[in-house]
């Protein structure tokens, strides 16, 4: 999974302007980005999503299935917020919601060898803050 706060990291943590006026990170992907990616499948309860979250401070986790680890999706912090708040204005909490329910659907990610001007751009046109990251 790489971030734009992995990209600002690369840039010295600069303003969006700033970061404009400058090159784009150099490195690949998979050098930019934060190892091991921590995942859910599709079936993971929220409540266990939430902690891989608060535990190793991330904002998103790619969504995987399969043993090729296809993606699915992401769920992100704003993914969980929502569910949170769907859940106290409908008054239920009868079932553990599971990530499925809630994550942003669709397989967007960038390969590891993929620039960080190349994930910047992805980034920037899918109107997320997180990618996760594939192999070929």
């Amino acid at each position: 999974m790489i971030s734009d706060r992995d990209l600002l990291e690369a840039t010295g943590w600069l303003s969006p302007r700033q970061r404009e006026l400058l090159e784009a990170p150099s490195g690949s992907v998979r050098e930019l980005m934060h190892k091991p990616p921590v995942t859910v499948t599709p079936c993971t309860e929220l409540g266990v999503a939430v902690s891989k979250l608060l535990d190793r401070g991330i904002g998103c986790l790619p969504v995987v299935a399969g043993a090729e680890d296809v993606v699915y999706g992401q769920l992100a912090e704003m993914d969980v917020l929502a569910a949170d708040a769907e859940a106290k204005q409908a008054g239920r909490f009868e079932q553990e919601p599971t990530v499925f329910e809630h994550m942003t659907p669709g397989g967007k990610g960038v390969r590891e060898q993929a620039t960080g001007e190349a994930a910047r751009h992805l980034l920037e046109a899918a109107g997320f803050h997180h990618l996760p990251v594939v192999r070929d």
